[in-house]
């Protein structure tokens, strides 16, 4: 901290400015002229500049040098509960949350953001989960009773939700302020960022992290329609719950499917995740340098589950699950986003109800029915859900059941679908993993992890140490996002199988993997899964751009092109 003092007839202003996250990340003290001679303590911004200002004023500048320790502390306190002790907003009636119309101008859409290390079931949740409504309270984060360490913004799990209309643009300011010094950035997934690259949010990419105390703004445009999706792009911040919706709503006009439902609603948008009990860090270092494992035990559905159990008296509590109200009779747009972070391909399905298929990845397609579909991370699926179910009004279970790693431990979770009207009771039907499983027309189902040809449960430990890898290389990133700063990163750091040849065939390579094409090149990706260790998968996702899948295979029982 840098301090400066001004002192003139007995008063000595003392100015803080806090700079902006690209000049430094430190707090810095200037002076401002003044006089006087009256005791003046009071905390201001100025609107004008947003700077903050504190005034001293003392009778004697000896008097003002004693207590000028104390002072300063002060006004430095007052400073951070001036900023940050405000209620956090989770924009639940954000004026850009609106009817999208073709004739309505575009809008500016303003966010404030803080990310921050928390804690689920603080002090904040009160009697949760014996007083349920005390889980639904601000800060509140009970997500499946399991006290644990997360990373969210604003103090929600899933983050602030983002629904704008296409064409607006939108202005997100991300202050970090998490108390490990460790960086963070944010990835718009879905957001092409055409123009605007050094928007995109992926760390030491197309941007330096955003240190500890210090803040950036995103800022660019909603071109992109359809459903998306923000995340977290440091770390494993993503898999402790650095995540949250983005909706790009576009004019009915404009809108393919516009006329295949009643309602398009906020409430109907589901956020479908896989969990840890523990911070995943420990997961993952449990299972890197020992025998642990970092199998997911369960899922989340929009934030919430019921799996730890609590007792009071003769009676038992679960927090609470996710719920989606719908009206009989009634066609509802449910936009679904996979924020898994493990190999979790989550199967989505409804009891006594099959879904139309309308949209993946943001991009409509031609509509079909199907009985449940697989969701990967990063992808987003639309459905169209019909009501029907009018004569024997109840309700039902929204399943996400886990497969490949998360079938380990059996990991699964319920929402309620609930009926206007309907009983306020549970369905009568079971919620564990094998009660889930769901017959008839799957989308992109090929039975990864077959428990009857790959028991892996019996497989004997290895002593090999098994990472992912492209061409044989493990992709480290640069020390400097090559987008800003492409002359930091030394030549030698970057290589592809071309210049290292074949030695990775035996020899463990890593270096910033870079594959060089020529601008409007037409690119063909093939894409070879092995299958080394176990038949395993994971979406692939090109930031930027949009492709077409030309071909999909199952070579033989372990290859995938």
């Amino acid at each position: 901290m840098l301090l400066s003092s001004y002192a003139s007839t007995g008063r000595v202003y003392v100015m803080v400015e806090p700079r902006s996250a690209t000049t430094s990340s430190a707090w810095s003290l200037v002076p401002t002229a003044g006089s006087g001679s009256t005791v003046d303590r009071t905390l201001k911004r100025s609107p004008p500049t947003d700077q903050i200002q504190c005034h001293f004023e003392f009778s004697l500048l000896q008097k003002m040098l004693a207590w000028a320790p104390v002072l300063l502390l002060l006004c430095v306190y007052s400073i951070q509960a001036d900023i940050y002790a405000n209620p956090m907003d989770d924009y639940t009636d954000h004026p850009c949350k609106r009817p999208c119309d073709q004739m309505s101008p575009a809008r500016l859409c303003k966010y404030q953001w803080r990310v921050e290390s928390y804690w689920t079931l603080s002090k904040a949740c009160f009697d949760c989960p014996f007083n349920k409504s005390d889980c639904f309270l601000p800060h509140c984060v009970s997500t499946d009773g399991v006290s644990r360490g997360i990373t969210v913004v604003n103090r929600k799990l899933p983050g602030p939700s983002i629904e704008v209309c296409e064409g607006d643009t939108l202005e997100v300011e991300v202050y970090n302020d998490m108390q490990n010094s460790e960086g963070t950035s944010i990835h718009w997934h879905g957001i092409l960022q055409q123009g605007t690259p050094f928007m995109d949010g992926v760390t030491l990419i197309t941007q330096c992290p955003i240190t500890s105390h210090s803040k950036f703004t995103y800022r660019f445009v909603a071109r992109d329609p359809g459903t998306h999706y923000w995340h977290g792009h440091a770390g494993m911040q993503r898999a402790d719950g650095l995540f949250g919706a983005l909706v790009v709503r576009q004019a009915p006009l404009n809108e393919v499917h516009y006329t295949l439902y009643d309602y398009d609603l906020s409430e109907h948008v589901m956020i479908v995740n896989d969990w840890l009990v523990q911070n995943t860090l420990m997961g993952f270092v449990a299972h890197h340098h020992d025998d642990g494992h970092n199998n997911p035990a369960l899922m989340l559905i929009n934030g919430l589950g019921a799996h730890e159990k609590f007792t009071r008296g003769n009676e038992i509590y679960y927090t609470p699950r996710a719920t989606f109200t719908v009206q009989g009779g009634k066609k509802y747009r449910f936009r679904v986003m996979g924020a898994a972070f493990m190999d979790c391909p989550i199967q989505i399905s409804v009891d006594g109800h099959t879904m139309m298929m309308i949209a993946s990845d943001g991009n409509p397609f031609e509509p079909f029915t199907a009985d449940s579909f697989n969701i990967f991370a990063g992808e987003r699926y639309d459905f169209v859900l019909y009501a029907d179910k009018i004569s024997s009004l109840r309700n039902y279970w929204i399943r996400a059941r886990g497969l490949a790693q998360c079938q380990m431990q059996k990991a699964h979770q319920v929402a309620l679908l609930k009926y206007a009207g309907a009983p306020d009771v549970d369905p009568p039907e079971p919620t564990d993993w094998d009660s889930s499983i769901r017959g008839g027309i799957k989308v992109d189902n090929l039975k990864f992890n077959h428990p009857d040809f790959y028991p892996l449960a019996y497989l004997e430990r290895s002593k090999h140490l098994y990472t992912p890898q492209m061409n044989r290389i493990s992709s480290v990133l640069p020390g400097s996002p090559p987008l800003s700063q492409y002359d930091d990163v030394l030549a030698n750091q970057y290589c592809n199988e071309f210049t290292l040849q074949s030695r990775c065939d035996k020899d463990w390579c890593k270096c910033t993997h870079k594959l060089d094409v020529a601008l409007e090149d037409l690119v063909e990706l093939v894409v070879v899964g092995e299958g080394v260790t176990f038949n395993s998968n994971h979406p692939m996702h090109l930031h930027g751009f949009r492709f077409r899948i030309l071909k999909l295979d199952k070579v033989n029982t372990s290859m995938m092109l």
